[in-house]
């Protein structure tokens, strides 16, 4: 069964204070995955926002 993949949108800060954030696109089928796919780029050790638009507009 194929799950429907969103994109999500991130920055990406390392620990470095002289690191610039990095913007990447992330096709993920939830934020759980999009996560994953950011510590396995970057590692677990960075700062970053991570935001889907069509969850964020979504009324709660």
């Amino acid at each position: 069964m194929d799950q429907d993949v969103r994109l999500y949108d991130a920055i990406v800060w390392t620990r470095n204070p002289e690191s610039i954030g990095q913007r990447i696109a992330i096709w993920a089928v939830d934020g759980d995955d999009a996560l994953r796919q950011l510590f396995g780029q970057f590692g677990e050790d960075i700062i970053y926002t991570l935001k889907n638009e069509e969850e964020a507009s979504r009324i709660r």
